[in-house]
């Protein structure tokens, strides 16, 4: 959701999304744009996937690999199935899981990603 009239983003075409202001004349950026500011700055990027959606993991990815990027990323998510299937699909991408601060982390997720061996994989405990 965003800005003080609340809509799902999903929901919405592009077109509508580029008349959101952010504030000071900013709008929502396209994902493109961003890596491109990264790759100017040479930032790293974590990229966090609000879906479950492996469809969106995968689209995320193939953009990250178009511009030669998954060598600067990490991947996370709340939801373990985008992971799961991006770790097959792109294994040197580096993946991130969150966790709430105080909930119970599964102990599998934690092997999981341990025994991927890849450097830059996480898991992010975030306070609400």
């Amino acid at each position: 959701q965003a800005g003080p009239t609340a809509f799902v983003v999903e929901e919405r075409l592009w077109e509508e999304l580029q008349l959101v202001e952010l504030g000071e004349g900013e709008r929502i950026p396209r994902f493109e744009d961003v890596i491109r500011a990264c790759q100017k700055h040479g930032l790293r990027m974590n990229v966090e996937l609000k879906s479950s959606c492996p469809d969106l993991a995968d689209r995320c990815a193939r953009v990250l690999e178009d511009f030669n990027a998954l060598s600067s990323a990490t991947v996370t998510s709340f939801h373990r199935a985008p992971l799961e299937r991006l770790a097959k699909s792109y294994p040197k991408l580096a993946l991130g899981y969150i966790s709430a601060f105080g909930t119970t982390v599964e102990r599998d997720i934690v092997t999981f990603l341990g025994e991927r061996k890849q450097q830059g994989d996480c898991l992010t405990l975030c306070a609400e």
